[in-house]
């Protein structure tokens, strides 16, 4: 099952096309006979329709193998190769979402259009994610022993405490994407299930103990199946070197080990429209009512957002053009674009200007915003409540 749950894996790609290629007939054969609703993602997206029918099949494939395995002679070798791979699995895991929090990867900081949202209109897991983007040290220390438990997995002599921190760590994970709905429940689900199987033994003995019954010691985690330490330390060198240049590579690659940090696109950020008016060949200038919109957004992402006076947003991708001080914005719902025309002004404020009918140009005078400023991207700590008011 492990095998071929998608993964974003930047050294193997390939992980999620064999995953495609071997299962997508199938999954979108069964799709419309196990859920009810009408549209299914193709792909195998997180939480998606596809992902749930892939686990399905990949829990049915697996047991006949699993029967097969009861009467092989070398199941034990197998088993304990099986709880290796799960072992190294559960730790890459762990390492790899733990170095994205502390480089910011995971919970990055939120973008002004969020920042400027009110607290309401927000979906409850947006809201998780952006909270926890504004506080570094949170990341940095949950990412610090996230990676610290994906140590003691891999550690022989101290498995047993890495399985016991993972499955607390889990568990609290699968807590928190339950709550806030957030669309990693069935991938975290099955990691504390993993986890479960590999720490039950120890489970067993803990809850014995705590009955006060007699127990001579915990059982161990065994996963040593070579008899040749050349082999076994060759392995396990081979998948935490890969493991550590997947987890790193992508950062490495793109010079980005701290996301805040990272130089933002041109124009982007949050802009308050203080005028907007009309320029036709019949009135040279004719002002409009600036409350239709009130802000403007430029998204890290290539997206231009207008904000009306009753809050609500609308979206269009953007593009610069190879035309000078222009950009073209698409909607994402209508085939439409229209083309834009940017100027920075001396005292600071962007001018947009774009066509509007054979003859007439929209006009759009916008100040830009502090968003940096604003309390909620403001460090500090507070040891009493009466520094609050210093």
């Amino acid at each position: 099952m492990v095998l071929f749950f998608p993964l974003n894996l930047a050294l193997f790609p390939f992980q999620k096309t064999i995953t495609s290629f071997l299962f997508t007939p199938l999954v979108q054969w069964l799709n419309p006979h196990l859920f009810t609703h009408g549209y299914s993602l193709c792909e195998f997206s997180s939480d998606s329709q596809s992902h749930y029918t892939l686990a399905l099949c990949c829990f049915l494939f697996a047991l006949p193998f699993t029967w097969l395995l009861g009467s092989n002679q070398n199941k034990e070798k197998i088993y304990t190769f099986l709880k290796l791979v799960l072992c190294y699995y559960l730790a890459f895991n762990l390492a790899h979402y733990g170095f994205d929090k502390l480089v910011k990867g995971q919970f990055s900081l939120p973008e002004p259009n969020l920042l400027y949202s009110t607290f309401g209109s927000l979906d409850k897991d947006l809201l998780f994610w952006s909270v926890m983007g504004i506080s570094p040290t949170y990341n940095y220390i949950t990412g610090g022993l996230e990676i610290v438990a994906a140590l003691l997995l891999i550690i022989p002599k101290t498995r047993s405490l890495g399985l016991m921190a993972s499955l607390v760590m889990l568990v609290h994970i699968v807590i928190l994407n339950i709550s806030f709905d957030i669309s990693v429940k069935l991938f975290s689900s099955t990691l504390v299930t993993l986890n479960l199987v590999l720490v039950w033994p120890q489970l067993k003995s803990m809850l014995a103990i705590s009955l006060g019954k007699k127990v001579e010691a915990l059982p161990s985690v065994k996963t040593e199946i070579f008899h040749s330490n050349f082999w076994h330390y060759f392995l396990k060198a081979t998948f935490i070197g890969l493991g550590i240049l997947e987890i790193i590579y992508p950062n490495y690659k793109s010079n980005t080990f701290n996301d805040d940090k990272v130089e933002r696109p041109f124009l982007h950020g949050a802009y308050e429209i203080v005028e907007v008016y009309l320029i036709n060949d019949s009135i040279n200038t004719k002002p409009l009512n600036t409350n239709l919109d009130k802000r403007l957004f430029f998204h890290r992402d290539g997206y231009i957002i207008f904000e009306d006076s009753k809050g609500e947003m609308t979206s269009y991708k953007y593009q610069l053009t190879s035309s000078k001080n222009e950009f073209i914005a698409s909607s994402l719902c209508v085939l439409n674009n229209q083309t834009y025309n940017y100027t920075l002004l001396p005292n600071k404020n962007l001018q947009l200007s774009t066509q509007q009918g054979l003859n007439t140009k929209v006009v759009y005078i916008a100040k830009p915003l502090l968003w940096q400023e604003l309390p909620a991207l403001k460090g500090g700590f507070h040891l009493t409540i009466e520094d609050r008011f210093r």
